[in-house]
């Protein structure tokens, strides 16, 4: 029986060691998995922004780039007098393949990066989901306006949908002009519709009218959406009850809502209830923090140093700074990528984005397109050349992959 005791004692600390020895392995396991997870978190969260010029993007002739489907694909474009052709362009082979091609898909009328795209002819608008590669239809003007627009006489032929500037807010939702008053004695008013698609339910708003439409964003909750445009006002609107408040902001333009709430808003000047039309061109926009809520305004320093510069984009992870610099004197109008970042309310001016292979592109609209993750970006220049034979100038576009370190 001693004996017995002795062994099953012996069995019982055998085991016991064992299953602390397991203990100890697991914990050693579990730990390395918390660092690991803590470096990755930490790697996501680190702010990138110093560019790297990686490739030059090649086998995009005649087609536009639209945004990321995923890290390593492409939406673009070819856009032909019949109709809009969508393909996938794939990073690595630098092969475009065609996922949309219907002859009743001749305009874009609005891009999403969430994977959405607005699309459509003169009387209808899709929206187009690309992971999905579903097409379906959000508005017929023949449904919506069964006598032509109101605020046009015999108007049902000559119906057309970028007379209503159909703009899509996000997905689930689009926006639309569906009525304008126009008056004699004072400023031309109209309603504004914004149409949730899947529920096919209105909400509308009378402003003053705006050939561009109106300009959208949500609030964190989803319940909330912020109206800029080409007002005096910027306008807060809850979907579900109706209601709405507003602050004076002249021609709000909504680029960004923060985590905190804020908004950051581009306009041309803080409380004017009414802008100047003539001057506007000459006034560069204001950049302002807006809290709507405690009808708080703080604005960005933009000074750029003196320099001649427009921000085009900006990254809002990584706080990076896409500008182009129009040039000074007689370096104006050069074209020339730049980038930076955001520094608290101040804009810093870092270099130029090709750094000793300076790229002047001719002066157009240039287009900064960041990756899902945030870490890549792709950029244009468009070269213009011109024939001394013929005195004839062609505009050819090139496009640039950058990585973000």
């Amino acid at each position: 029986m001693k004996h017995i005791s002795k062994t099953m004692i012996i069995g019982f600390i055998a085991v016991a060691v064992i299953v602390s020895g397991c203990a100890k392995t697991k914990e050693i396991k579990v730990s390395e998995d918390v660092k690991k997870d803590a470096l990755i978190k930490a790697e996501d969260n680190k702010l990138r922004n110093e560019p790297v010029l990686k490739e030059k993007l090649n086998g995009l002739d005649n087609q536009d780039i639209l945004f990321w489907i995923d890290d390593e694909n492409l939406l673009t474009a070819e856009r032909t007098e019949e109709k809009v052709i969508l393909y996938s362009y794939n990073l690595e082979s630098e092969q475009s393949t065609k996922i949309l091609n219907e002859k009743n898909i001749t305009r874009i009328y609005g891009k999403e990066k969430d994977g959405i795209i607005l699309l459509g002819n003169t009387k209808q608008a899709f929206v187009y989901d690309v992971k999905e590669r579903k097409l379906e239809e959000v508005l017929d003007l023949d449904k919506e306006f069964k006598d032509g627009f109101p605020w046009i006489k015999d108007s049902k032929e000559k119906m057309d949908l970028g007379l209503i500037r159909v703009q899509l807010i996000k997905d689930g939702y689009i926006s639309y002009i569906s009525n304008i008053k126009l008056k004699d004695t004072a400023e031309d008013t109209a309603k504004y519709t914004i149409l949730n698609y899947k529920d096919n339910k209105k909400n509308t708003i009378e402003a003053g009218y705006s050939m561009a439409g109106i300009n959208c964003k949500f609030d964190l909750t989803g319940k909330n959406v912020y109206i800029g445009g080409e007002f005096s006002e910027l306008t807060k609107l809850n979907l579900e009850t109706g209601e709405k408040s507003s602050m004076e902001l002249s021609m709000p333009i909504i680029k960004n809502v923060f985590e905190d709430g804020t908004l950051l808003v581009d306009c041309t000047e803080e409380n004017r209830k009414k802008y100047d039309k003539d001057r506007i061109y000459y006034d560069k926009d204001r950049i302002y923090r807006v809290d709507f809520d405690n009808n708080k305004i703080t604005r960005y320093n933009e000074n750029y140093e003196g320099k001649n510069l427009v921000i085009q984009s900006i990254d809002y992870k990584n706080e990076f700074v896409c500008y182009t610099y129009l040039g000074d004197g007689e370096d104006r109008n050069k074209n020339i990528a730049m980038y930076g970042k955001l520094d608290g309310n101040k804009f810093v001016v870092t270099d130029k984005l090709f750094k000793n292979n300076e790229k002047e592109g001719y002066n157009t609209t240039r287009d900064f397109i960041f990756s899902p993750d945030h870490n890549k970006f792709i950029t244009d220049v468009t070269i213009q050349k011109v024939d001394d034979s013929t005195n004839k100038s062609t505009a050819k576009k090139d496009e640039y992959l950058f990585e973000l370190k």
